[in-house]
């Protein structure tokens, strides 16, 4: 009886989780993210976040929902693509951050 308890349990938490990763978002979403967590957590770092979100926005981003200065997401999965070797890679925080340094450096120079 306790085993069929614990099983129906598991059974209705892979459901709930399975539910959650249904409704995943979007890449520009997930790595907009991404580097918003990097420019929070680390605030040197914010001003080349913006940089860059300026640097690579799409053209008319602000009349467009969502309104965020997103790249392309042709452009946004080229550059995945070249730097990961394939274009659904999502970094983590901390190839951001190491991204925005090193960024940051080069212009620098």
């Amino acid at each position: 009886m306790l085993d069929q308890v614990e099983t129906g349990q598991r059974a209705l938490l892979t459901g709930i989780a399975g539910a959650k990763t249904s409704q995943a978002r979007s890449p520009e979403e997930d790595l907009s993210l991404v580097f918003l967590r990097v420019a929070v957590r680390n605030p040197t770092l914010a001003l080349e976040a913006l940089r860059l979100a300026a640097a690579t926005a799409a053209t008319g981003w602000i009349i467009r929902f969502p309104f965020l200065p997103v790249p392309e997401p042709t452009y946004r999965d080229w550059r995945l693509l070249t730097a990961y070797g394939t274009h659904d890679h999502q970094p983590s925080p901390e190839e951001v951050e190491e991204f925005l340094r090193w960024r940051r450096e080069i212009r620098r120079i």
